[in-house]
């Protein structure tokens, strides 16, 4: 069994996970968009608020959250079978991870909607905690060793479904063993500083 890294043996696995974390968190603001630039070239000003504009075109004011995606499928009916044929994609709001990670994104760009997010987020928050695992991407401190994720169904008023995707469940994520999730990594390297 290998000790844990200390934080100074660590240091350079945090700056490559640092540069993995970045480049996964670019793909994931800026796909949507469908932006098509080189390895070396940085967004310019008018792809960034293409990407600003498809993650405002995703929020619905009645619910407070940005909509999973336009999608006609579901990635919640396996764990929730009575869903089945009312909860597809474009109806499924996700408090952890998708909706965290768009307040940070907005919060400096359009105030108004982050505003609205950070106080859906907040109530919901109030329902479930800490997501247990996204947290540290924004300098909060998780846990020591990450847990199965359970999905959380918080909401379900007017055919738009509410969960959180958090990770609490009694099982260990790889079984204690996050070296084989890219993110996970990146989470608990993040977690490290």
């Amino acid at each position: 069994m290998q000790p844990p890294l200390t934080r100074s043996r660590a240091l350079p696995f945090v700056l490559a996970f640092l540069l993995v974390a970045l480049a996964l968190f670019l793909s994931l603001c800026l796909a949507p968009a469908r932006l098509e630039m080189s390895s070396t070239q940085r967004p310019d000003q008018r792809q960034l608020e293409a990407a600003r504009a498809y993650l405002i075109s995703r929020f619905d004011p009645e619910v407070g959250l940005l909509s999973e995606s336009e999608d006609n499928g579901s990635n919640i009916v396996g764990y929730y079978p009575e869903l089945k044929g009312t909860c597809f994609c474009w109806n499924t709001y996700w408090v952890y991870g998708d909706n965290l990670f768009v307040y940070h994104a907005l919060r400096d760009h359009n105030e108004t909607i982050a505003a609205a997010i950070k106080e859906s987020y907040d109530r919901y928050f109030s329902m479930c905690g800490f997501p247990e695992c996204f947290e540290a991407l924004f300098g909060e401190d998780i846990p020591g060793r990450i847990r199965d994720s359970v999905f959380l169904f918080l909401d379900g008023a007017h055919g738009k479904y509410v969960f959180a995707n958090k990770h609490n469940a009694s099982t260990f994520l790889g079984g204690g063993d996050v070296s084989k999730y890219a993110d996970a990594c990146v989470y608990k390297a993040l977690d490290c500083l």
